[in-house]
């Protein structure tokens, strides 16, 4: 049998992809737990952790030292958001 994302999941997918659609523009990653904050609905971290996890293994989104970005190029972002925000 072939595991398939519940509906939950896939509105989870969405919202994410969104979150860091509009983040994108702007060339700024964001944390797992910024993402999180920014779903339109609630759902538990745990689905959420899961559901990035998923999205990150899938080559849908790229991670980089704990930030996420749609930008296959986030370790120029991450570097670039330390050195101006820290």
């Amino acid at each position: 049998m072939i595991a398939r994302p519940s509906n939950n999941n896939n509105s989870v997918r969405s919202a994410v992809i969104n979150s860091l659609r509009h983040y994108y523009l702007f060339e700024y990653p964001l944390t797992a737990e910024e993402i999180y904050g920014s779903l339109p609905f609630t759902c538990s971290f745990s689905t959420f952790l899961v559901v990035l996890e998923d999205l990150d293994t899938e080559a849908k989104i790229y991670k980089y030292d704990g930030y996420y970005s749609l930008d296959p190029e986030v370790r120029k972002l991450v570097v670039r958001r330390k050195v101006a925000y820290n």
